[in-house]
């Protein structure tokens, strides 16, 4: 790995038990505020959008490179919840299929969405996005029905370009498998298409990232205790999904118990952005 650069151009579950009434009041007394919002860290902006149920419609990098495709987006989440009397019956939730979908205000540079009014096996979801750092940092609660537990948490799922910049042969995506872990042009790669690994297991580093020579998208745990997770990213119809995929199975009120974070870094012609930079950043 590379020395850090001189010029400056880079940058579990904790489950308690809470009951449904509760979540309804603070749903009832919240205040919100409707549209979009910009949550900024140094490195990158996001713009997460009440309209496309909290879904991220731009991810802008200091200097004005941007990693996300244009009027489009993907579910912000994706959650896979088990009865826990029938291991059988399962289900899969996303935002989407939340019939309320609000912006709560708060502290600046900040976003809070609450979701409800599921058909079955969730109650709420509440989808934070921090800024102020250096990068954007992503938390995520979830309220399961009575005899509901969570099995996978998939979140934040963030849409990439399929081609950043004008030519997708200089892109790539790593991440922080054990063996390989570099996909060329992944844009190019069929939907459907899926790179991931697991940690424990082959997820040796708990990072992610798409970049060409210009430009790259920074995605990480900070999860020093090593929840077990996926970290990778999917080929989707509108672009790339870079996502982490938490495991588990718990009942009641199940919280993220570490960031995720996203960020950016930038490169030059004369020295362009490898994944060395987003392994120093790591």
């Amino acid at each position: 790995m590379r020395a850090p650069l001189a010029r400056g151009r880079k940058f579990g579950y904790n489950v308690r038990m809470k009951s449904s009434a509760i979540w309804l009041a603070a749903a009832a007394f919240a205040p919100w505020a409707a549209g979009a919002v910009e949550v900024s860290g140094a490195s990158l902006t996001a713009t997460l959008d009440e309209q496309a149920k909290g879904a991220v419609t731009r991810l802008v990098t200091a200097h004005g490179a941007e990693l996300a495709p244009t009027g489009v987006s993907t579910p912000i989440f994706r959650l896979k919840l088990t009865r826990a009397d029938d291991f059988t019956k399962s289900v899969v939730v996303t935002a989407d299929d939340a019939e309320t979908c609000a912006l709560e205000e708060g502290a600046q540079n900040a976003a809070r969405f609450v979701y409800g009014g599921f058909k079955e096996g969730v109650l709420f979801v509440s989808c934070t996005a921090q800024g102020g750092g250096t990068h954007v940092r992503w938390r995520i609660s979830v309220q399961t029905a009575p005899g509901w537990a969570v099995e996978e948490t998939e979140y934040p799922r963030l849409l990439v370009s399929p081609v950043l910049g004008s030519d997708g042969g200089d892109d790539r995506f790593v991440f922080g498998t054990a063996k390989g872990g570099v996909t060329h042009n992944p844009g190019a790669r069929n939907v459907g298409w899926r790179a991931e690994a697991q940690q424990p297991g082959a997820l040796v580093a708990q990072f992610a990232t798409v970049y060409d020579d210009r430009a790259g998208f920074y995605f990480a745990a900070e999860d020093a205790a090593g929840h077990s997770k996926f970290i990778g990213a999917t080929r989707a119809a509108e672009g790339l999904v870079v996502y982490s995929r938490r495991l588990g199975f718990d009942e009641g009120t199940v919280d993220q118990a570490y960031d995720l974070v996203s960020g950016g870094f930038e490169g030059t012609v004369a020295d362009p952005c490898t994944w060395h930079d987003a392994a120093d950043i790591y």
